[in-house]
């Protein structure tokens, strides 16, 4: 029994590249404060987003990561925290330097609109790690 033990920690320490989640993790950072300045609108955020997450791909086949699905995951939740961080403690900057929200951000009345961005960054970082996902399955066929 306690060699099975041993045997599997040492899967388990290996599986996620916590390493390349480290390096990219800035990445969500740099989306943040570039859409708090109002340098990416709607559609270059997009375009930036799909470039982001393909790179992202890449990388992860290039380090043959045994469990590609857990850290293509992790590096998207972590994007989707960072990024949403910065923009609810920018709020008024982003409100300001962004046009796609003249009335503020709708948010429910219990809760203030930095709140609800924090809250909203799980959820981004889930559609981005599927995204990273997805590209990473294309890209590990090719």
């Amino acid at each position: 029994m306690r060699k099975l033990i041993i045997r599997n920690s040492h899967l388990m320490k290996k599986s996620i590249d916590w390493t390349l989640i480290g390096l990219l993790s800035p990445i969500g950072l740099l989306m943040g404060t570039l859409m708090v300045l109002g340098v990416a609108k709607p559609v270059t955020q997009v375009s930036l987003w799909m470039v982001l997450c393909i790179a992202s791909a890449i990388s992860i086949r290039r380090r043959n990561v045994v469990s590609w699905v857990l850290t293509a995951l992790f590096i998207g939740m972590t994007w989707g925290i960072l990024h949403n961080l910065v923009q609810a403690v920018y709020l008024d900057a982003y409100l300001t330097n962004n046009s796609i929200h003249p009335d503020g951000i709708r948010s429910p009345e219990y809760m203030s609109s930095g709140y609800w961005i924090l809250l909203m960054g799980p959820f981004v970082g889930v559609i981005l790690g599927v995204l990273i996902l997805c590209f990473t399955w294309i890209v590990r066929k090719f």
